[in-house]
């Protein structure tokens, strides 16, 4: 059985194809070739050209798309809106659309971002979005275009993601640590650090779901469990690397980024829980398995606070 990955050079979609390659064919997509040479099929191309992506998907006898592509620079996005919506809902709609017309699932992945974070307790699948800034809400419109195409679609917004394969908080606070005594992170936003290995192994148990035919199309949340601030991430980091750097807290103000934050970024794995599915990881337990994987394959180390 063959199922496609788009975005296959991403970070998160590095850890997808370690999840399914015992299991599955693979048929990697991504307008960047970095990729071609895994040892997979690959395809080249815009996903939003719909003239390749319905023939790729469809002439390639797939059983289910994963959609890991994505605009994720939070803060280019408020410069770039063209790209961001033709990325993050264009595309969305471009990929649904050939899932559609193959008559295969969709399982497509969305963001913490849709939600403007005044809720005081983790957001739950039921509550209503309310995107702050361009990024949020080009994912928003993705969810909503690939939900309308037709497909059989599960939607599958997470947070705060890290892994080996791309830049990422841990890596940064680590570098900082290493050149400075002083390092200021905002306390101010909470939510929940997400280990990409966690979530490629959830991406994989849904698709398989969709693929046997249980009903598991719609809204998921998938995270791993626990909740935190961004300092107290960084403090954690800190700590478990051994690094003497100073950490303090600031405020979102303080640091003056151009795009919004949710002040609660934290999201309950409800749709999860309801189906009986195996509790989440705590982020503390999957951060120390991260670094034990990164002493082992470094990857790349630059990245933004």
């Amino acid at each position: 059985m063959k199922v496609a990955i788009t975005g296959a050079a991403g970070m998160l979609a590095r850890d997808l194809i370690e999840t399914l390659a015992p299991e599955y064919e693979l048929l990697l997509i991504d307008r960047l070739d970095s990729c071609k040479d895994l040892g997979h099929e690959f395809a080249c191309m815009d996903l939003v050209d719909e003239s390749k992506v319905g023939p790729a998907i469809k002439n390639s006898d797939v059983s289910l798309v994963f959609h890991c592509a994505a605009f994720t620079d939070v803060d280019s996005a408020e410069g770039k809106v063209d790209e961001a919506y033709r990325t993050n809902a264009l595309a969305s709609a471009s990929v649904a659309a050939a899932c559609r017309e193959a008559g295969i699932p969709l399982v497509a992945v969305s963001t913490d971002y849709v939600f403007d974070g005044t809720k005081q307790a983790p957001y739950c699948e039921f509550d209503l979005p309310n995107p702050r800034g361009v990024y949020g809400k080009s994912k928003l419109w993705g969810e909503q275009l690939a939900f309308q195409s037709g497909a059989r679609v599960a939607v599958v917004r997470t947070s705060w993601l890290y892994g080996v394969g791309g830049k990422n908080f841990v890596k940064t606070i680590r570098r900082l640590c290493s050149k400075r005594e002083k390092i200021s992170v905002v306390n101010d936003q909470r939510g929940t650090p997400t280990y990409t290995v966690d979530l490629a192994g959830a991406l994989a148990v849904i698709g398989g779901g969709l693929i046997a035919g249980r009903p598991y199309e719609g809204l998921w949340h998938v995270t791993n469990s626990g909740v935190c601030t961004w300092f107290e991430y960084a403090k954690e980091i800190a700590r478990r690397i051994g690094a003497k750097t100073t950490i303090e807290p600031a405020t979102t103000e303080e640091l003056g980024r151009p795009a919004p934050r949710p002040a609660n970024s934290s999201l309950q794995n409800l749709r999860w829980r309801l189906e009986k599915l195996p509790p989440r990881r705590h982020w503390n337990d999957a951060l120390q398995s991260y670094l034990a994987q990164e002493e082992q394959s470094p990857g790349p180390q630059s990245g933004d606070v």
